[in-house]
Order: C-alpha cells, then sequence, then structure tokens
C-alpha cells in the first residue's frame, strides 16, 4: 500500500524507554502537502498522549529520533512539543516530565470522560518543568545516557529513569519554554 506513515497513539506509550516506536504506524492517503508540513515530526521533537484509558499514559512525552527514517506524521490524538534547542534539551526535559512530581502535576489536570483520561494542549502547556543551565542539562544527559536502552532497541523493556537531580533545582522564574530570551535556572512552561 502507497501512503504516507502516520504514527499510531501505542507509538509514545509502548516502549517504557520514553523513545517513540516508529514501527508503531500506519500508510494513510489523501494527505495534502501543507497537511504534511503541519504535522510532520522532526528528530528531538516530543509527542504526548492526548488520552488513553491508562491515566499514566496520558501527558507522557516520548522522543521522536528517526531511527527508521520514514518521516511519519502525527495524529490528532497526539500533541507535539517542539522546544527552543539552543536553550532545553528534550531528552531532559522528557526524563524530567517522568518523574512522580511532574506525573502528579500532569495528571491533575487531567480528566474522564466514559472511561478515558484525557489532557488538553493548552492543560499540558500549564505544567512546569525546572529547566538548570544548559551546561548543567547536557552533564545530566550524557551521565543519564550511559543507564538509558539503545535508541535502536525498540523491543527493550525497561523502567524510564527517574531523574533525583530535579530535586535540587532551585526555580526563579516562569516563562514559556519557547522564548529565546529566556534565562537558563528557571521553570518553564511547555509552550
Amino acid at each position: 500500500m502507497d501512503g504516507i506513515p502516520i504514527l499510531r497513539i501505542s507509538a509514545g506509550t509502548v516502549r517504557k524507554d520514553g523513545i517513540i516506536a516508529e514501527e508503531e504506524h500506519r500508510l494513510i492517503s489523501g494527505v495534502s502537502l501543507p497537511e504534511r508540513a503541519q504535522y510532520e515530526l522532526r528528530p528531538r521533537d516530543l509527542l504526548a498522549c492526548r488520552f488513553n484509558g491508562n491515566l499514566r499514559f496520558v501527558g507522557k512525552l516520548s522522543l521522536y529520533i528517526g531511527y527508521l527514517g520514514i518521516k511519519p506524521i502525527y495524529p490528532d490524538k497526539l500533541i507535539r512539543l517542539r522546544l527552543a534547542l539552543p536553550f532545553v534539551l528534550p531528552e531532559l526535559i522528557r526524563w524530567f516530565a517522568d518523574s512522580d512530581p511532574m506525573r502528579n502535576e500532569i495528571e491533575s489536570y487531567c480528566a474522564t470522560t466514559v472511561g478515558n483520561w484525557g489532557i488538553s494542549a493548552s492543560n499540558l502547556k500549564q505544567i512546569r518543568i525546572p529547566l538548570p543551565p544548559l551546561a548543567e542539562q547536557h552533564r545530566i544527559v550524557a551521565k543519564s545516557m550511559c543507564s538509558w536502552p539503545s535508541a535502536t532497541n525498540s523491543k527493550q523493556n525497561l523502567q524510564p529513569l527517574k531523574p533525583n537531580a530535579a530535586v535540587s533545582l532551585k526555580p526563579s522564574f516562569r516563562k514559556p519554554l519557547l522564548q529565546p530570551q529566556a534565562k537558563q535556572h528557571d521553570h518553564f512552561r511547555l509552550h
């Protein structure tokens, strides 16, 4: 079958290492070039599950790295977060967002309807995530990568890491994550 690869909702939840399972896609037709551009994924984009029967999957962030080279688009059942890369490492945000304090905040914005839990993009944008200076972000990610599974092993069944470093961060401001003038060592929202 010919078509454009579109991720399934399970692509963001099937792997336990926080990487988008690119194998979880199907092919669709009838996607215009403007639609393809609007919903394209780029390496280091984050995706969040908009709704699911399992509360722990709702708002869960997963990292797209493009290991299959299929250039998929994402469905409206997932929320894409494209961060300001010069100021923040998506790998760190994904890791912090999986911590118990961040999950508690994310889940506080979730609502249920007919057995399905959901979160809106606007509510997800309200989540505050601690952000250390960029050099510290690189240090944390580099140190943690030793424990993270290989991105090419999509069947690996490891528990997500919980960031202990988040407890020691001292936030002083709240600014949108995508503002280029953002000061480091702040709390940011997922805009």
